[in-house]
């Protein structure tokens, strides 16, 4: 081979590691892009939301949440069909969405309640009181809660971290039951960017997407292991279970 098409041959393989370089980092991109989108379509629906949502209900009330005394040494039990989850509240970082937490927990609001999506690697979540019954177009899971919503409660000390709890929602201030446990780092899902400022919450980003900010207000100290498994379980259409996981009653405690 001339010395033309060696260099020709070596310019042309240049070019395609060049290209998968580039394939892989886009990937990654559009994979955390991608969750954060699919973990929004499971709450009430906005204008975030995907068009496939049965129906667009009139915005709920935002309220002020009261902060329950002795939040900031509380813990909740889920007692789920696959073992406990025991979640310590993060009283002092998000006083108002532990509050919100623990106090639905003591009214037995999610007893009965799925854990009605699952992704792999990413998150499984739960709270909606929908999922207490039967999945149906008239009982869409992913889009229930109580009858109000609350503001974001964001914090630089608080991020998703594998073994935290956050809330699930449906842009900004639209925080109500449905809660999320991380399985991994997710903290492109914090309220504040790795320079510590805090992100423009709601607002659609430079890859397209709304910008995600989700409070995170517990840590799971007890029974990891069992998200961890739930996690890996097996789900079909809608990222759903197909061994279902029911939250049989759930408890709050104040130490």
């Amino acid at each position: 081979m001339s010395g033309t098409g060696k260099l020709i041959s070596a310019l042309i393989v240049l070019l395609i590691i060049l290209a998968v370089i580039l394939f892989i980092g886009r990937n990654v991109e559009l994979r955390n892009a991608s969750n954060t989108v699919r973990l929004q379509e499971t709450t009430e629906p906005d204008e975030f939301t995907n068009t496939e949502t049965p129906s667009q209900p009139m915005p709920k009330q935002l309220i002020d949440i009261e902060i329950l005394p002795g939040i900031e040494n509380a813990r909740v039990t889920l007692e789920t069909t696959k073992g406990n989850i025991v979640i310590v509240l993060n009283g002092t970082d998000a006083p108002k969405t532990a509050s919100n937490f623990a106090r639905l927990a003591q009214e037995g609001f999610y007893d009965g309640t799925r854990f009605h999506r699952v992704i792999a690697g990413f998150m499984i979540q739960g709270g909606d009181p929908l999922s207490k019954n039967s999945f149906g177009p008239d009982n869409a899971w992913g889009t229930g809660g109580p009858e109000y919503r609350f503001a974001d409660e964001l914090s630089l000390n608080a991020k998703n971290l594998t073994g935290t709890i956050s809330m699930a929602n449906a842009g900004k201030d639209t925080n109500g039951s449905q809660f999320f446990i991380n399985v991994a780092d997710n903290t492109f899902l914090d309220g504040y960017d790795e320079t510590g400022t805090l992100k423009n919450c709601g607002s659609i980003g430079s890859n397209g997407y709304p910008v995600s900010c989700h409070s995170v207000f517990g840590t799971i100290v007890e029974g990891l292991d069992i998200v961890q498994m739930i996690s890996g379980s097996s789900t079909g259409e809608f990222d759903m279970l197909t061994d279902e996981v029911i939250i049989e009653r759930a408890t709050g405690e104040f130490l």
